[in-house]
């Protein structure tokens, strides 16, 4: 006996029902079944399975060029049902009465397919005559979540249309008829260019999973706008930076930045510290500065030197730490805070006992500094990994001590390269600390004596050029020279200034980066200058060659 309370149960019928989830509006039954590539790939596919048969949605079904969207099979457990409801016999009455019904003709238009209002409004009118039955048990379902490739229109191109009517027809007399076009064609932009046969490489879009950050919140500005903020970003540090061309350097800081009272007491004894150490010098660079103040504010000096210091973004002073007020630009004394950067990068031997800069062995550079207390100092005779620029004040190399001495003072600041030092001169200290720092990194020991000569070539530009047209010295002295005539050149010094202020700009909010490559001659620079040299020994060698000959006549 039954259970009253349990609801009914009805069997299945075992045909075999798949569905097929087509992507598009079905407006007519035939033109989708031709887009499905008609009943026959769809028996195929059924019988044989995806993975044989693949079942492909063409968009444009008269296009033999476009590219399917392939569909995927789904396992499913669903149940098609048949609702039958009473069909319309074309009679009407006046809504609301009850008027017998009477005979309406139609208005000439061929039946269409109901709509889903219309079906559920039958299926209200006739609630107790719509009848359902079930059909079978959907296993199976096809579905195309694919992405469509790219549709090339090939309408225009007349060999495209040459091969669809001709190869593509099957037909073995218009086969005979193709042929391709030979030679120029007029006017050339008819010249067919066939796509690539796929355009795209993924089949199937990328779940990017975009949400909302849950930290960003909303709130009101002091003008009473609505806003968003991000409770987590980082608090921007680093010195304020300015162009090298500012008319009026910061004086004081920036108003945005947070009371000094609600800093951490780290950052305020750093702050303290910091003012003492800037009446002192106004000028360091952010490694002369860690080791002014010692390792122990090394990680508060970022959040502190916004108080106090701004630095120049591009210029004579780029990479350089300025107490606020202090223009660097209107006091000939400034010269000797000038930076010189010397490109460490590719210097190094690549033997297991090299010396190699601490970030490219996968170090950060906190390991560094603090640890000696006079890496910012250049002596010629040891170099520091943990930063390549240095300040003419902080060059305590003899020999460049000599050179900075006896070099003429300019009477004009040029703001965009070499400030109140002569071009020649800055070219003259460059190339020797270039040089030494290269042997110093592979272990060798720089000779004064190799750059003696220096002390006599000229401080001006056109002096230098023209003792380089008529230079009597060895190899090596020629390709020094020759050097030091490209880092003085016009267009090198337009480059190192104002060329790159576009990118300071760009990493302004991330603060002072303590390494900057300068510009140092490249490789095919190198060659140049080599092969200049070689061509005016040949020719003194047959200058040579030509006096002899004449003496033995």
């Amino acid at each position: 006996m039954s259970n009253p309370e349990q609801a009914p149960r009805y069997s299945l019928p075992s045909q075999f029902v798949a569905i097929v989830e087509h992507p598009g509006v079905i407006v007519n039954r035939q033109n989708a079944l031709r887009s499905l590539g008609g009943v026959q790939a769809l028996q195929g596919t059924f019988t044989h399975g995806v993975a044989d048969r693949p079942l492909g949605l063409h968009l444009r079904p008269k296009d033999p060029y476009r590219q399917p969207v392939f569909a995927h099979e789904a396992c499913t457990n669903n149940i098609v049902l048949k609702v039958t409801v009473p069909k319309r016999t074309g009679r009407r009455r006046k809504k609301g009465t009850t008027d017998e019904f009477t005979a309406h003709d139609g208005d000439g238009r061929a039946p269409q397919l109901p709509t889903t209002e219309s079906l559920i409004r039958r299926l209200q009118d006739k609630s107790r005559h719509y009848k359902v039955d079930v059909v079978g048990n959907v296993s199976e379902a096809y579905r195309f979540r694919g992405l469509p490739d790219v549709q090339y229109s090939l309408m225009s191109s007349r060999m495209a249309r040459d091969f669809e009517t001709k190869i593509l027809a099957y037909d073995v007399e218009k086969l005979t008829t193709f042929e391709l076009s030979h030679g120029k064609q007029d006017p050339p932009q008819t010249v067919d260019m066939i796509p690539p046969p796929v355009f795209g490489a993924a089949s199937f879009p990328y779940l990017y999973g975009y949400n909302q950050n849950p930290y960003v919140t909303k709130s009101v500005d002091a003008e009473g706008r609505e806003t968003t903020v991000n409770t987590q970003a980082i608090r921007p540090t680093g010195a304020r930076g300015v162009q090298y061309d500012i008319e009026r350097v910061p004086q004081k800081p920036e108003p945005g930045l947070p009371p000094i009272e609600t800093l951490d007491e780290t950052v305020k004894k750093c702050l303290t510290r910091l003012r003492v150490v800037l009446k002192e010098r106004p000028i360091f660079t952010r490694r002369a500065l860690l080791n002014t103040l010692g390792k122990e504010h090394y990680y508060a000096m970022r959040f502190a030197t916004p108080y106090c210091v701004y630095t120049f973004l591009s210029g004579p002073w780029r990479d350089t730490l300025i107490r606020f007020g202090v223009d660097p630009r209107n006091d000939p004394e400034m010269r000797k805070y000038q930076t010189v950067s010397v490109k460490l990068l590719g210097r190094a031997d690549h033997s297991s006992d090299a010396v190699v800069p601490a970030w490219r062995q996968g170090r950060t550079q906190a390991l560094s500094h603090g640890s000696n207390p006079t890496s910012h100092i250049f002596d010629g005779k040891q170099v520091f990994p943990d930063g390549s620029t240095w300040q003419f004040c902080d060059i305590t190399d003899p020999l460049l001590v000599d050179l900075w001495n006896k070099a003429p003072l300019k009477t004009t600041c040029d703001h965009v390269s070499w400030g109140w030092v002569e071009r020649v001169v800055f070219g003259k200290m460059h190339i020797i600390m270039r040089e030494k720092t290269k042997l110093l990194l592979e272990h060798k020991t720089p000779k004064d004596a190799d750059y003696a000569f220096i002390f006599g070539l000229p401080n001006d530009l056109g002096g230098l050029i023209d003792v380089l047209s008529r230079f009597k010295g060895n190899s090596a002295e020629r390709h020094l020279t020759s050097q030091i005539r490209q880092m003085s050149d016009e267009s090198r010094s337009a480059h190192r200034g104002a060329g790159r202020s576009q990118y300071h700009d760009q990493s302004r909010s991330m603060g002072l980066n303590s390494v900057r490559d300068v510009e140092v001659p490249g490789e095919a620079e190198m060659e140049d200058v080599d092969n200049i040299e070689d061509g005016e020994e040949e020719e003194e060698e047959e200058e040579e060659e030509e006096e002899q000959e004449a003496a033995e006549d």
